[in-house]
This record gives structure tokens, sequence and C-alpha cells, in this order.
């Protein structure tokens, strides 16, 4: 426990960030996901006689609750301080396997600290949420495929790093840059 508690701070500055950046109105794409929440809550997920399937329903079944117990969006937003916390903690876990244990704290840090995280965090959208499953997968799903492949152990970790947002979009910056060279 006394690990995770080096993580605090990240936990503070996210709680910062959409405490301060957190608006009544919404943004983006929060307002479909409120909408199809709201269907959730209903009883169905898109209107029978227009039927919308742009988004999964995942991140709205996380919201359903708040739209049936009329619970403020900000505590919605709070909870992707949560899925943000929670999935730095299981990245350095993770990392951990195969770095020293201040190599994995320093990059789970640096990946805590991506712009596009802080800048999103207030947002009703789902990249906190699928950065936490990422890690989660990452971190719960090794034993699983290091006991049937071990020889994949090595790239395990790389692979599920680099499908995260900010590793992706680095590499698709570096590909659009040396095919534009």
């Amino acid at each position: 426990m006394k690990r995770y508690l080096r993580f605090v701070p990240l936990l503070v500055l996210y709680i910062i960030v959409v405490l301060s950046a957190a608006q009544n109105q919404f943004q983006g794409d929060e307002g479909r996901y409120v909408w199809f929440a709201e269907n959730l809550a209903q009883g169905f997920y898109s209107p029978t006689d227009d039927i919308n399937l742009w988004n999964g329903p995942g991140y709205p079944l996380i919201l359903v609750p708040f739209v049936l117990l009329r619970i403020p969006w900000l505590y919605a937003k709070l909870l992707n301080v949560v899925f943000l916390w929670l999935a730095v903690i299981l990245l350095y876990q993770t990392l951990q396997f195969y770095v020293p244990e201040r190599a994995a704290r320093l990059f789970a840090y640096v990946l805590g600290l991506y712009p596009s995280f802080l800048i999103e965090a207030h947002l009703l959208i789902t990249e906190s949420l699928t950065f936490l499953l990422i890690a989660a997968f990452a971190y719960y799903g090794r034993p699983w495929l290091v006991e049937r492949w071990p020889a994949l152990d090595k790239i395990y970790v790389v692979l599920g790093i680099a499908e995260t947002s900010p590793v992706e979009g680095l590499v698709l910056e570096g590909v659009n840059g040396m095919r534009n060279a």
C-alpha cells in the first residue's frame, strides 16, 4: 500500500484538473454518451425509429447510475480521476515485472502526466476508462499469457504500452514524419 502512496500527487493533480476545468455544459462527445446513458436508463439503447449505434454501450453503462440517481455530472467526471489513477498504478505494477521499481515508477508518472489525459480528464469521454482497461488487461492477463507462451513475456509489456493513447500517438507521429521526409 505504501508504494501506491507515491502516486497520490497524480491523484491530487487529476482532482484539481477536473474541479477547475469541468463545465456544466457538455463538450464534444459528452452529450452523446449522456444521451446513450439516458436511453439505457429508460430500457433501450437507441430509438427503434432512428437507430444510432455510433458508440458501444460500455461507457454509457457506467453513466447510467448517475442518470437514475440524478447525481451531478461533476461526480461522473471525478470518476475519470479514479480510472486514471488506477490505470497508472496497474501500469506501475505491470512494469515491475520487467524493470526496476524506480524505472517503473518513473515511466508510470510520465504516462500519468501525458497531456491528453490531463486535458481530457474533466470530460465524460472514454479515454480514462480505456486506459484503465488496457492497464488491467496488461497486469491481470500477463500470468495467463506467460503460463501458456513464456516466449511472449518480454514483448507483452511493449505491446500493452504501445496500445495506450500517448505511445500510439507518438508512434503514428513518427511514422507520419518518416513518410513525409
